[in-house]
């Protein structure tokens, strides 16, 4: 490999805080929050334009519903605090349900036992309300900022390297708190850790919208095709791809768009929105996804199936012919990379 040496350049120290939170995603944004409110001097570093991480950039946007209520014989739910506080925040703005609220749902209508135990939010109102409360806490939100680098004094990590349009620049904390996902912070800093690339490795998944679809046709034609087993038997005709699993397809229209209930009812695992459909998951394997050749190559192909996927459903299922293709992600969504060596193993 061809190699070429950076000079040595003095980077401005832009900022001192008690802590920096890497990545602006889920466990970035409570963890900033919850600092800032035990009167911490924070800020929080996100590579988009925006919070939310792979809930907004992926559109990974579903809660576990028996997480966030008593589960079985217990007391208490075992998450609450500022993830419940942020599904009412949510609640308030109409984008989405109340975990207690989609338990009661979920027990008079369940749609597929294994799936039934899932809320959806709206991505949209999710960049807004958690941008909110981390202002309202005096919160620091530094967007369009990637980490490069650490800076270190022993084996201590006294600071980060962002980049931006601004330059590099260095931000200096007592603590820093790796919410990057797939740990950059401490890959930056040397920490050993382990990486599955082979058949069990977990796959990169790109969902996506469609509007403009007339739901009522597609809902008698579930009811005559319910395992869809005649649609998807004309799929090769349009997807090329060889490894693309055509048994994908039906899974996200038969759990993720049930007829709702007769009322004006909010359905639990769906936000009801006339004509528009979400397919939960075309998926990549066997790609390091901390690669930028391979995830590039992953996200180029999967929106190119997406789009042989979009043009299939429109052509061939009814209720579909005047739909158009609503929205895809920014991002692949990511559920495996760089496991990092920490005190202990969590084993199941």
């Amino acid at each position: 490999m061809e190699i070429w040496r950076e000079s040595q350049k003095d980077l401005p120290v832009i900022e001192r805080k008690d802590v920096v939170v890497c990545g602006g995603g889920p466990a970035g944004f409570g963890a900033a929050l919850s600092a800032a409110r035990n009167n911490c001097k924070v800020t929080i570093i996100e590579k988009y334009g925006f919070l939310g991480g792979m809930a907004t950039a992926s559109m990974v946007n579903l809660m576990a519903i028996r997480n966030l209520t008593p589960y079985n014989d217990e007391t208490f739910p075992l998450i609450g605090g500022i993830p419940l506080e942020f599904l009412k925040r949510l609640n308030d703005l109409g984008g989405t349900v109340l975990p207690d609220e989609a338990l009661r749902l979920k027990n008079i209508d369940p749609v597929v036992p294994s799936w039934s135990n899932y809320l959806l939010f709206d991505v949209e109102l999710t960049k807004i309300v958690m941008a909110q409360m981390l202002k309202e806490a005096n919160v620091t939100i530094r967007n369009h900022s990637f980490i490069t680098g650490v800076v270190k004094e022993n084996k201590t990590i006294k600071g980060v390297i962002i980049e931006s349009k601004s330059g590099r620049e260095v931000i200096m904390a007592e603590r820093i708190i790796d919410a990057t996902g797939d740990g950059d912070v401490a890959f930056f800093a040397g920490a050993n850790f382990d990486q599955r690339l082979d058949e069990d490795t977990l796959p990169a998944t790109m969902i996506f919208s469609i509007g403009g679809a007339d739901d009522e046709k597609i809902w008698a034609y579930l009811a005559k095709d319910p395992e869809l087993k005649e649609l998807v038997s004309k799929a090769p005709r349009y997807i090329s791809q060889p490894d693309f699993r055509f048994k994908d397809i039906p899974f996200p229209l038969k759990i993720f768009k049930a007829k709702p209930p007769k009322g004006d009812i909010k359905k639990y695992n769906q936000m009801v929105r006339p004509g528009q459909w979400w397919i939960w998951g075309l998926h990549m394997f066997n790609k390091n996804v901390v690669d930028a050749v391979d995830l590039s190559f992953c996200e180029m192909t999967l929106r190119e199936r997406v789009y042989e996927t979009f043009l299939f459903l429109k052509k061939e299922l009814p209720g579909m012919d005047k739909a158009y293709l609503d929205q895809t992600p920014v991002q692949v969504g990511i559920r495996e990379s760089r496991r990092f060596h920490g005190e202990y193993t969590l084993t199941l």
